[in-house]
């Protein structure tokens, strides 16, 4: 692309740029010099940030928690693995798993949010079991990052405040009180972080560059 257009490529991770613009451009982030985005969509991954700075690791792959394993005799992954966090926490697994329950395919996860925001007793038993997959991926990024905050964007984030709920609940039950205590866990403020925060990767280049444009 670049060699088509003539200008710089950026290319970056959607929970990276996802982190980025609910630390830069968020006001009530500011006071959280060490957080974490979890993307949770389609698939699941998560932005940290550092002492104020965006962590990647050596090989730029730190976040990748869709593909930790939470259950080692489970299902294969489509990355070869078994039992990664994407099979059981996943909006797609979400949806997969209320379709069984309900024996309707024509469910999709737009229809999963109404029923959820309706508090549709089945959809909620669903969820729930969801919720404590998601959670056991999130207790291992608390104990391995300790985060001040936790922020939840992307698909999930649309269901609202059971989702808040239901991963407060299992952060309390499941972690030491001093950890469940210190760490705040909060909706994404800005929507569509991943895309906006595209726009803050590149505003970055631009002024670390300045001198060569």
């Amino acid at each position: 692309m670049q060699s088509r257009i003539n200008i710089p490529v950026i290319v970056e991770h959607d929970a990276n740029a996802g982190v980025l613009a609910e630390s830069t451009l968020s006001s009530e982030w500011d006071m959280y010099d060490t957080m974490v985005y979890i993307s949770a969509g389609q698939g699941i991954g998560a932005g940290i940030i550092n002492n104020g700075e965006l962590y990647t690791g050596s090989l730029g792959i730190a976040g990748e928690i869709g593909h930790t394993c939470i259950d080692i005799n489970g299902a294969i992954c489509e990355c070869g693995r078994r039992g990664c966090l994407d099979i059981y926490a996943s909006t797609i697994a979400l949806t997969r798993e209320i379709r069984k329950k309900l024996q309707r395919e024509d469910i999709e996860f737009s229809d999963v949010v109404q029923m959820l925001k309706q508090e549709d007793s089945e959809a909620l038993e669903v969820f729930n079991k969801i919720m404590l997959y998601m959670g056991t991926g999130i207790i291992n990024l608390i104990y391995t990052y300790n985060p001040k905050c936790i922020v939840i964007g992307d698909e999930m984030s649309s269901i609202g405040t059971p989702v808040l709920d239901a991963l407060s609940n299992q952060i309390k039950e499941m972690s030491i009180s001093r950890l469940a205590n210190q760490v705040k866990i909060e909706l994404a403020k800005l929507g569509d972080s991943a895309y906006i925060g595209a726009a803050v990767v590149a505003t970055h280049y631009v002024f670390k560059h300045v001198s060569e444009i």
